[in-house]
């Protein structure tokens, strides 16, 4: 499912993001 990929795709960038602001 696209849609699956995507979302998964889009928690990683997040989770990416936390990281480098708390980092």
């Amino acid at each position: 499912m696209v849609v699956r990929f995507w979302q998964l795709s889009r928690r990683q960038h997040l989770l990416r993001r936390l990281y480098l602001t708390q980092a």
